[in-house]
């Protein structure tokens, strides 16, 4: 008789329908073996798919189900889940489609894969109380530059080179109007403040400007960052903006 761990390793590349030694498995029973492997793994692909389709469901309807459900098997069997909680199973699927060659006629799927990840692994971040603009106003002016802004642990990062923004809006509707994919990409903060996830399209400074806070820079540094991708980068618009967003929940003085 196999180790457990064994006899468990041979069982899961069987049911993901990969090359297994199931010798130690009878075959003597009314059901063959070949149809009892068969109803494991569908259930087990199956039952994988479906939280697949929950976190991505306009990758989903972009592609349809029956494609959606190849595309869901062939990651399932290549990147298989290693924690039992399947509730942010998919973390991997963004840079999977990348590299997918069947949806190469959709080049913008892995950038809308990565929009529904963020907005999921915001949903289950940890919740913290925003910084309010009036807190800033206890720090004296020759503190402000050396200040250090913590970004919400909800916040992520999305940047593109089409209007993922509008594509995912447009099928957050019945009906699923026409996007001009010519009219450029996205930079996007998502990001749950309070109760609801929030998309915030912003410019290239400001998405480098909130990137650097969130590395650890100061607000001068982060202004660098800024300017060095939009001279015309405003930062006391911009800060006035994401605080008013809620993007922050603490300033540090260093």
């Amino acid at each position: 008789m196999l180790p457990l761990r064994d006899l468990q390793a041979a069982m899961a590349d069987a049911s993901l329908d990969r090359p297994a030694a199931i010798d130690f498995l009878r075959d003597d029973r009314p059901i063959k073996l070949a149809d009892r492997l068969r109803v494991h793994r569908n259930n087990t692909l199956h039952g994988l798919t479906d939280p697949l389709a929950a976190t991505f469901p306009v990758v989903k309807a972009l592609v349809g189900e029956d494609f959606f459900e190849r595309l869901a098997h062939d990651f399932i069997r290549a990147l298989p889940p290693k924690r039992a909680d399947l509730l942010l199973y998919g973390q991997d699927l963004p840079g999977f489609i990348a590299g997918y060659q069947a949806a190469a006629s959709v080049p913008y799927l892995a950038d809308m894969a990565r929009l529904e990840l963020a907005l999921a692994v915001a949903e289950n971040a940890a919740d913290r109380e925003p910084l309010q603009a009036a807190e800033l106003q206890s720090f004296a002016p020759e503190q402000l530059e050396n200040l250090k802004l913590t970004t919400h642990p909800s916040l992520r990062f999305v940047a593109s080179d089409f209007p993922v923004l509008d594509i995912w809006r447009a099928h957050q509707t019945e009906e699923t109007p026409p996007v001009d994919l010519a009219k450029g990409g996205d930079m996007l903060l998502v990001h749950r403040p309070r109760l609801e996830c929030l998309i915030r399209q912003v410019s290239s400074g400001c998405f480098a400007f909130v990137m650097a806070l969130a590395a650890g820079q100061t607000l001068t540094g982060a202004f660098s960052s800024a300017l060095a991708v939009d001279a015309d980068f405003s930062l006391p618009n911009e800060l006035a903006g994401l605080l008013a967003a809620e993007i922050f929940v603490e300033a540090v003085p260093c």
